[in-house]
């Protein structure tokens, strides 16, 4: 069980006038002890995933944490669609309960 999860994100301009994330520090307090994760990226779509390359995150422009609307909107918000208009909103997707040892 989780007893709480904080997270600090880094978003930041890049190319041109978009926005990405570049960075998060993922914090969680579960029963026994605490764990955290940081996911940092380049602002073209690769990821490192605390030092290490992750594959499985290429072509993400942000993170969206499960327990969080704001995160949510920064995949969907990107593209500036009209209403009815749709497009691809890849993002490195970050449980609330994570399988953290």
């Amino acid at each position: 069980m989780l007893a709480a999860i904080s997270a600090k994100l880094c978003v930041v301009p890049v190319r041109g006038s978009a926005r990405a994330t570049r960075s998060a520090r993922i914090n969680g307090r579960p029963a026994a002890g605490s764990c955290s994760t940081v996911p940092e990226a380049d602002g073209a779509g690769r990821w490192l995933v605390n030092g290490a390359d992750s594959t499985q995150l290429g072509g993400c422009l942000d993170v969206d944490l499960e327990s969080s609307a704001m995160t949510s909107t920064l995949p969907v918000r990107r593209p500036g669609l009209t209403v009815g208009a749709r497009a691809a909103a890849p993002a490195a997707y970050v449980r609330a309960v994570p399988a953290w040892p």
